[in-house]
């Protein structure tokens, strides 16, 4: 008779055991839930504020978002955006290496830590994120241009004129940036000729800018 009692008590232990167990993980299941959807809720918060280019209140909802969930890469991604526009290079390069760690196939992420270390005079640095930009994104004629404008920084300038020429092919947003930058280039390896005909565009495309602009 007693140990049909021990067994009773050991199957209603192990039962209860069982179910605290299950709880458990429901719950946790049920907080990852809800910490995911606040942290959304952060995120989307910040983006209105970056919009307003209200950074510093960003900023804020971008870490408190991140406090939720840790692996928010495009938290961290953004946050490091906002810490560049208040000039917190340093900062935002943190920021970025962490969201790089999570998602290191994403672009995005090498161009805006190159922007931030080229802005620090990182500048060997800055080129090597701009080539694995474009090892990622091969067709991305603006990390052409801002490689281009870090190699002439370099004095690198024949890299510099493959470079721009190369933004200018892939039709850059910025056009007139490439020939100005290319057309430095010329001149200081001393083709006035090809120097000044680059100028001449860069003038032309920012006129047509300026024409539109007030259209």
């Amino acid at each position: 008779m007693e140990n049909e009692e021990n067994k009773s008590i050991v199957k209603i232990e192990s039962a209860f055991v069982q179910k605290v167990g299950n709880q458990i993980a429901v719950t946790n299941k049920l907080l990852n839930t809800t910490n995911e959807k606040l942290a959304k809720e952060y995120f989307e918060k910040g983006l209105v504020c970056a919009q307003k280019e209200d950074y510093s209140l960003a900023i804020l909802n971008w870490t408190k978002s991140i406090e939720l969930k840790s692996d928010y890469v495009y938290a961290y991604y953004n946050r490091g955006i906002a810490k560049a526009k208040r000039m917190d290079f340093r900062e935002a390069i943190e920021d970025y290496d962490k969201a790089i760690e999570l998602k290191p196939d994403y672009a995005d992420l090498y161009a805006n830590r190159a922007h931030s270390k080229r802005l620090l005079g990182y500048l060997n640095e800055a080129i090597d994120d701009y080539s694995k930009n474009i090892l990622l994104k091969p067709e991305d004629a603006d990390a052409y241009n801002d490689r281009g404008l870090t190699k002439f920084y370099l004095k690198d300038y024949k890299g510099a004129i493959e470079d721009c020429t190369k933004a200018i092919e892939l039709k850059s947003e910025l056009p007139w940036v490439s020939y100005e930058t290319r057309g430095d280039a010329k001149k200081e390896l001393g083709d006035e000729e090809g120097a000044l005909s680059d100028f001449k565009k860069a003038d032309e495309l920012k006129r047509k800018i300026e024409i539109k602009k007030d259209k």
